[in-house]
């Protein structure tokens, strides 16, 4: 094997090489931005919780204001025509009441309905940077696959231009690397 025909052997592993490192890094650094827009989103999610929640207690708090109000009204009216003692202004107390607390009720219930949906939303936000973790992995375990597939292609391109560039080293008679490799670069057994 001629000199230039062993630069670029060596040339082409070392690119190889260097392209399963690099390949392998960017991949990580693409899991670990996954993973941050991931943890990004939950903190999000906690926010539209929390503002949700806030909402949710406001509109319970009109709800009893509301309730107040249309009472006192309402007991005002019954005496104003002199009713105040009748069961027309205790049936219409009860009556508010009754809504008031229905209303109060179906507020608490897609609260309730809200945080459940905002807990599955953090769950999937954990999983998703739990995932990107695991790429990050996958990516790192893959890069070394291929350098050491890489390596175990060239093994025979490198031991024969190896072998070309410093002859004295390697056809040697009882040299352990004529044992181990044929004259094409192919382990062939030996010491």
């Amino acid at each position: 094997m001629d000199p230039i025909t062993s630069i670029l052997g060596i040339a082409g592993i070392g690119m190889s090489l260097f392209g399963s490192i690099e390949g392998a890094a960017t991949a990580k650094k693409s899991a670990a931005i996954s993973s941050n827009i991931a943890n990004l989103q939950t903190q999000e999610n906690q926010q539209r919780q929390l503002a949700m929640q806030i909402t949710g207690r406001r509109n319970q708090m009109q709800t009893i204001r509301t309730a107040q109000q249309t009472a006192a009204q309402a007991k005002a009216a019954g005496v104003n025509q002199g009713a105040q003692f009748g069961s027309g202004v205790a049936g219409g107390q009860s009556q508010i009441a009754s809504q008031s607390s229905s209303n109060l009720t179906g507020e608490n219930q897609q609260l309730q309905v809200g945080n459940a949906i905002f807990g599955l939303d953090a769950q999937i936000g954990v999983d998703k940077m739990n995932l990107s973790s695991l790429q990050g992995q996958q990516a790192t375990y893959s890069g070394i696959s291929s350098m050491g597939s890489t390596l175990a292609r060239s093994s025979g391109t490198a031991s024969n231009i190896f072998g070309n560039l410093f002859p004295g080293n390697t056809n040697t008679p009882g040299n352990p690397i004529t044992n181990i490799m044929n004259s094409s670069g192919f382990s062939v057994g030996g010491a």
